[in-house]
């Protein structure tokens, strides 16, 4: 007897199946994904499906062989229709893959060789496509299905329902096996090809105009597009969830379920054999991919896979490619973040085009003018990096002062001209005088987030907490800074004023009183019309407590108005001073809206020295900064008759002028302005007139500032020096002791 002739022994591999002679043994393909690798079937298990004995292998090659009717031939079927000629070779005979009908392996389900296999092998590879479409649209993710609907669909797996019970559990073990891999495999696969990082940095430098993400679900495919201002910030639009449906790509049925969809749409054909359509899928992507308004504009398109094994996404995907490669595509997990959050977080990473900048108060001594400097946070190319902090501390302080809420400007930095701009302003609760750490966190491009560190005292208790939002502008805050800062709660201002002289020189001596008390009232005086900063609703402040101005209001005026002496001997004891009480400035100006010019008695010498000694006597407050200003002309009266001096005349009172003015500066601590008009005998070289008296009393009485009556220049220079540097709180704080910070603002 002739020896058997031997079988030739199994290829390994998925969809390695070949023709046989009747009788001989099939072995079902592997799951079909060009991401798969062969598997054994007995290497993983389902724990949805108990386990059995398995029948004998011979049993179930040739059941799958006997039971499962022929495919019907598909490769004239529609989705050939989007085939073109140089690509145009059949279809698959399994999954309807366009072009795959005599490649070696099939994209869609890896079926192979490319031709010679007989109806036996095609058979048992639609049963096998079926079932692993039927495994993938009841999946939610790795190993989570539900087993009511997968059963559902199994009815609709050509030839599944007349195998028996044991070689159907077994055949979709090892499918499902199969698709469990092929998952694992595409949740390692994050990133198929390409850098999006590459394209959004594009789109920030303004290479392009747009950036589109392209994703394809289950149910369609969602589009979200990316966009840039001039500055660099990368926003993403609304997500439009399944503007393209994979029910508009398939025949129209009536009844179709959102499992049966899913399982159509995944790749299976079922005993209706319903193929997509690729008409569809193609006018779908040139639709989103190069759209007729897109017209001059520069787009790139990125393609998010969530369902990376399922046919007519992979379909669709395909047509994209053909259009316009995408710069990038992704495999994303089905549970995974949705389009909206991987959108934000590309926008997130890109590296900043601008500096920012925290914008603080700069206190030059010994004058206490206030001037902006600036910290940089982080400098231009910084980049947000997940998992990483990207964060600055800086240490900050507030000097000595009035109490008040602080604020933290975050400025931007950039262009060609280096301008600057407003990022963000916020608030916190720095103790007054104290320190604190600023910690300033990068979120994305545009977001900064700060918090502040500080050590206890005062409203603000240890810890570090969050900062809110400053209810001003940065132009706002910036016009509200004082021009002079000094540790002082309040301010207490006196104007000497001289009346005697020609009508139109008084009438503009009180016209820069005028201007001062309007500057004052304005800059934080208690009147109910009062427009500075300090009433503004700033937070924290209340009309009583810590924030509270002090009694009398935060700024008070009072106005000593001197003629002369009188020539009568016996009124020689009369005051020749007018005064008013220290108090709103509003009221003062009420009360000097009469004074008028007073003739002049003697052109030589004017009571300075009885102005300086009422000014002594006013009801200066403690603490307070005290402020002094004398507009007038002629010097003080002289105490004694003495010299060469003959012009001048001598106080009846025995008043002298240093006495007062050196118990003002020394004692009260007073700063001293003069305007000064100079009597036209000035010019005149006699020497009996008191040229040096007249320049020694205006030097002094001017030691702070000194301005010439008739210039508007000397006028708002004047007003912006009397001008309290206490009138509101110092809203910004100052650097810390250490490293000098950066660029001032102009």
């Amino acid at each position: 007897m002739a020896a058997p002739t031997p079988r030739r022994p199994l290829p390994a591999g998925p969809g390695a199946a070949r023709s046989r002679r009747r009788g001989s043994a099939v072995r079902p393909p592997a799951p079909a994904s060009r991401l798969i690798r062969p598997i054994r079937a007995t290497a993983l298990s389902r724990p949805s499906f108990p386990a059995s004995p398995d029948p004998p292998r011979d049993l179930v090659r040739h059941l799958v062989r006997r039971l499962v009717p022929a495919h019907h031939d598909r490769t004239r079927s529609p989705m050939n229709a989007g085939v073109t000629p140089a690509s145009g070779s059949p279809s698959c005979p399994v999954c309807t893959y366009p072009g795959s009908g005599l490649a070696e392996t099939c994209p869609g389900c890896g079926r192979s060789p490319a031709g010679g296999e007989g109806a036996d092998d095609t058979r048992a590879l639609t049963m096998h496509q079926d079932l692993r479409a039927a495994v993938r649209a009841t999946s939610d993710g790795f190993r989570r299905r539900d087993d009511r609907v997968l059963n559902a669909l199994l009815q609709q797996c050509r030839g599944f329902d007349r195998l028996p019970e044991e070689a159907r559990r077994r055949l979709l073990r090892e499918q499902a096996d199969a698709v469990d891999a092929a998952d694992r495999r595409a949740r390692t696969l994050r990133r198929a090809r390409g850098a999006p990082e590459a394209a959004v940095a594009r789109l920030a430098a303004g290479e392009i105009d747009r950036l589109l993400l392209l994703e394809t679900g289950a149910n369609g495919v969602s589009a979200c597009t990316l966009t840039a201002s001039p500055d660099g910030l990368v926003t993403a639009g609304p997500v439009a969830r399944d503007v393209r449906e994979w029910d508009d790509a398939l025949p129209r049925e009536g009844g179709r379920g959102r499992a049966e969809l899913h399982f159509l749409a995944a790749g299976g054909l079922g005993y209706k054999g319903t193929p997509p359509d690729l008409e569809t899928l193609a006018a779908w992507a040139g639709d989103l991919v190069a759209p007729d308004g897109s017209r001059g504009e520069l787009v790139e398109h990125i393609l998010v896979h969530r369902r990376a094994h399922w046919l007519l996404p992979a379909l669709f995907a395909t047509a994209v490619r053909r259009i316009a490669p995408p710069v990038a595509e992704f495999v994303a997990e089905p549970d995974g973040p949705g389009l909206a959050e991987w959108a934000d977080e590309l926008g997130a990473g890109v590296p900043l085009r601008r500096s920012y900048h925290l914008a603080l108060a700069s206190v030059a001594e010994p004058d206490g003018r206030v001037s902006v400097t600036t910290v940089e946070l982080f400098g231009t190319g910084t980049a947000v990096r997940p998992g990483i902090a990207c964060e600055t501390e800086v240490a900050v302080a507030r000097p000595p002062g009035l109490p008040g809420p602080a604020a933290l400007p975050v400025l931007s930095r950039g262009g060609p001209d280096g301008e600057w701009a407003e990022l963000a302003v916020a608030h916190a609760d720095i103790p007054v005088p104290g320190q604190a750490v600023v910690v300033a966190t990068l979120e994305r491009p545009g977001r900064v987030r700060l918090r502040v560190r500080t050590a206890g005292g005062g409203p603000a208790a240890p810890g570090t907490r969050d900062v809110g939002r400053w209810p001003q502008s940065w132009a706002e805050l910036a016009a509200a800074l004082p021009r002079r800062y000094s540790a002082a709660t309040g301010a207490d201002v006196v104007v000497a004023v001289e009346l005697a002289g020609p009508p139109t020189v008084v009438a503009e001596r009180l016209e820069v009183l005028r201007t001062l008390a309007h500057a004052l009232r304005a800059s934080g005086g208690p009147s109910a019309d009062a427009a500075g900063p300090f009433a503004a609703g700033l937070p924290g402040q209340t009309p009583h407590g810590p924030h509270a101005p002090p009694p009398g209001g935060l700024v008070r005026l009072a106005v000593i108005g001197y003629g002369d002496h009188s020539d009568d001997r016996r009124r020689a004891d009369e005051d020749p001073c007018r005064v008013t009480d220290l108090t709103d400035p509003a009221a003062v100006l009420t009360a000097v809206r009469d004074w008028q010019a007073l003739p002049v008695v003697d052109q030589f010498a004017a009571p300075v020295e009885d102005a300086l000694h009422r000014a002594v006597r006013l009801d200066w407050r403690p603490g307070t900064q005290r402020t002094l200003v004398v507009l007038g002309s002629r010097p003080a009266s002289l105490t004694t008759r003495a010299g060469s001096v003959v012009h001048a005349r001598v106080c009846p009172k025995r008043l002298d002028w240093t006495e007062a003015l050196d118990m003002l500066c020394g004692h009260l601590g007073v700063r001293t302005f003069a305007m000064v008009d100079e009597p036209p005998w000035m010019s005149h070289p006699d020497p009996a007139i008191p040229h040096a008296a007249t320049r020694e009393m205006w030097r002094r009485l001017g030691a702070d500032g000194r301005f010439t009556l008739g210039s508007a220049g000397d006028v708002r220079a004047l007003s912006d020096d009397v001008v309290p540097t206490t009138s509101v709180p110092l809203a910004l704080p100052v650097r810390a002791p250490g490293p000098p910070g950066g660029p001032a603002l102009p």
